[in-house]
């Protein structure tokens, strides 16, 4: 929801191809790419950072222990998590485990509709975003599972 509340839709010829030029006079190609994708992608990847960085689990909470019915001890979680993480590893499986359900059924949908006239226009670009978008945001929430773990 992010990606379309800042203006920019599932085109190519949507791309906001102005953003990498406000305050330079001159053209840089490596500059000016790395502007736009920071200018497409950064508030998505922020908002997905900022669900890890508030979420329950990292204001104090540890997983309650859950009884194991064969053994029947306890254990938290899958019982080699680091307890200053609290559940946080959980969180990012889940929604990187999100990420790939959608992006599956997207592929699914470009698959099924592979003939049909608008598959270029509508339907493979649509697929581009959304794998490009679950790639950036699933590494930067894995670095920043990464740097808590460390700190």
């Amino acid at each position: 929801a992010v990606f379309f509340f800042t203006g920019h839709h599932n085109t190519m010829s949507a791309l906001q191809v102005e953003a990498p030029f406000v305050g330079f006079r001159s053209f840089e190609f490596w500059r000016s790419g790395t502007l736009l994708f920071l200018n497409t992608f950064l508030p998505t990847a922020l908002c997905s950072l900022s669900l890890v960085l508030f979420s329950p689990s990292r204001r104090g909470g540890t997983p309650t222990p859950t009884p194991i019915p064969e053994r029947g001890g306890t254990r938290k979680g899958r019982g080699t998590q680091d307890e200053s993480l609290g559940g946080l590893e959980e969180l990012v499986e889940g929604m990187n485990l999100l990420s790939a359900c959608s992006l599956f059924c997207n592929a699914t949908n470009v698959y099924v509709n592979r003939h049909h006239l608008m598959v270029w226009a509508v339907f493979a670009p649509k697929f581009l975003f959304e794998a490009i978008l679950i790639m950036v945001t699933s590494v930067c929430r894995l670095l920043l599972l990464l740097l808590l773990s460390r700190g």
